[in-house]
């Protein structure tokens, strides 16, 4: 929804959408302050009515829009929600509780959450799409706090989210705020237990475990090899971490992947010992 609601991309079910078969009035949006240091607690209450005909249940979700930041971030972000079930005509005040983490931001450079001063909008509604009230506060910080931000220019893929504007490296690179690595793929000797099984080339021990693993699926299903269920699986294991393979069967243990890799690696003996230990670990327990 940060993306959408962002660039105001028309979709068919907004993010928090629901049906029922009865209406929800929202009223009275209450703020415990107008104004707030960023280390204090906000408690924002809203009344909900139930104004149909039937017992029902409404998720009331909270969402905070940072109105002057310098920072590019979403146009607002969830930050609650509530389920209630209330009979006809049954009204419930609602209740959240906003700390700093609600209007903060991930400073790469500093490598923490931070908050910068200024208005903040908090929104109540059915949908991201469906905002019923606003109110806004105002939140301050003792120090003086200057995000280092890259200039607007450079993020035109960012704020003009249009199909005409594109991603550039060097945009890219200006929000994540440092150079980025190169997009290399690893070769033999430097897989890890997080490397997909499909980027493992140059390896019998890998192509071999592929096809054990292609035929061992492909004989539960017993489907048609072009079918889109075992294209499906062919797709899967391509993109799947080794480390996956855990969730496969109960016996395969860490320590046994952790053998196969060395193997995948080029160590071949140093791999069949480790597999071996997984293996009679395994047996006992």
């Amino acid at each position: 929804y940060r993306y959408y609601d962002t660039a105001e991309k028309e979709v068919l079910f907004p993010f928090g959408h629901g049906l029922s078969y009865t209406t929800f009035e929202y009223r009275d949006l209450q703020l415990s302050a107008r104004a707030i240091d960023e280390n204090e607690e906000l408690t924002a209450s809203v009344n909900i009515t139930n104004t149909g005909k039937r017992e029902g249940q409404e998720v009331v979700q909270l969402y905070v829009r940072d109105l002057e930041g310098s920072v590019f971030r979403p146009k607002q972000e969830l930050k609650g929600f509530v389920k209630v079930r209330l009979a006809p005509g049954e009204a419930r005040a609602v209740t959240f509780a906003l700390d700093r983490r609600a209007f903060a931001f991930w400073d790469s450079e500093r490598h923490d959450w931070q908050v910068e001063a200024g208005h903040f909008e908090v929104r109540v509604g059915a949908s991201s799409r469906d905002i019923r009230l606003r109110e806004t506060v105002e939140v301050t910080r003792e120090d003086v706090y200057v995000p280092d931000v890259p200039k607007r220019e450079m993020l035109g893929g960012y704020y003009d989210l249009t199909e005409e504007n594109t991603f550039s490296r060097d945009g890219f690179a200006a929000l994540y705020g440092r150079p980025l690595p190169e997009n290399l793929a690893d070769k033999r000797g430097q897989y890890t237990l997080n490397t997909l099984l499909g980027d493992m080339h140059g390896s019998p021990v890998a192509w071999l475990l592929r096809t054990v693993i292609w035929k061992f699926a492909n004989s539960r299903i017993k489907d048609d090899p072009d079918s889109p269920m075992a294209r499906e699986i062919v797709n899967f294991l391509k993109y799947m971490p080794l480390r996956m393979m855990v969730m496969f069967s109960s016996d395969i243990r860490l320590e046994m992947l952790e053998g196969l890799l060395l193997m995948i690696n080029g160590k071949l003996l140093k791999g069949i010992r480790k597999l071996w230990r997984g293996l009679r670990t395994n047996r006992r327990v």
